[in-house]
Formats: C-alpha cells, sequence, structure tokens
C-alpha cells in the first residue's frame, strides 16, 4: 500500500492577505472560495488542511504554507484518496480543476 500524508494546520499567522494569496495561487480558487477555505479552517484549528497525498505534494504544499508564517506539519494519512478541507460547494469549477490536476500528475 503507498503511503499517504496530511498536511495539519495548528495556526495561521494574524496576517492573513499572504496566506490567501498563496491559498489562491495553489489551489486555483476564486477569491470567495479562498476566504471561506481560510475562515472556516483558522476557526478549526488544529485541522487536517489537506491529506490522502503523496509526500513530494505534501511537502511542496508545506513549503508555500510555512513560507508565509502558517504552522503546520505533515504527518501519515490514512485517508486513501486525496481530500482537501473545504465548507463550499463542491460542484465549484475551479476547485473540481484543482483536484482533477493532482491525480494528472
Amino acid at each position: 500500500m503507498v503511503k499517504r500524508y496530511e498536511i495539519v494546520v495548528e495556526e495561521f499567522p494574524d496576517k492573513h492577505i499572504p496566506v490567501l494569496r498563496v491559498l489562491r495561487q495553489l489551489l486555483g480558487t476564486s477569491l470567495k472560495e479562498t476566504k471561506a477555505l481560510y475562515d472556516y479552517a483558522s476557526k478549526h484549528c488544529p485541522c487536517v488542511f489537506l491529506g490522502g497525498v503523496d509526500l513530494e505534494l505534501a511537502e511542496k504544499l508545506m513549503r508555500e504554507l510555512l513560507a508565509v508564517g502558517v504552522k503546520a506539519s505533515i504527518q501519515e494519512s490514512s485517508l486513501p484518496n486525496q481530500m482537501i478541507v473545504y465548507p463550499y460547494d463542491f460542484s465549484s469549477p475551479s476547485l473540481l480543476s484543482m483536484i482533477a490536476s493532482w491525480f494528472r500528475n
């Protein structure tokens, strides 16, 4: 079985605009979707932000998050498939496109 990993966010920095920029860049979501994700995740810390991914992707995302002051860690995941914490409509075209791109890489 392939090992899967998750990014656990412990805390977001006080300055949220750089975090929103990085999340939009990484996820390809609209500002509204990104803000909803940030608001949800920041109220539920610590939380699994992204799970069921390979180590390479987890490390790439982790570097970007750490660079803007997010306190997070990578842990082994029991999730067999990729999943993101997302409080919004899963039919969002940008979210579906982003998830589909994970499977193409």
